[in-house]
């Protein structure tokens, strides 16, 4: 496979969705293990903390080559 640049679209999503499916398994392991979590306070979590690596797409996005806000 063809190495993509750290600031390439195709790597932040390569990135993002490697960390979803960790929380996936993150989640299947707590099972397993029968550790009791509450699913509800866990997506949540999960939520905001994903949400950070979109948020910095979207700032990426919204910039021009020179870190400026598009308008």
């Amino acid at each position: 496979m063809e190495k993509f640049s750290k600031n390439s679209l195709v790597h932040k999503t390569a990135v993002l969705e490697e960390e979803i499916e960790a929380w996936k398994l993150g989640f299947e392991l707590v099972k397993k293990l029968g550790i009791k979590i509450n699913r509800h306070n866990f997506e949540i979590f999960k939520s905001s903390l994903l949400a950070t690596y979109i948020a910095q797409y979207n700032n990426y996005n919204n910039k021009d080559t020179n870190g400026k806000r598009k308008i």
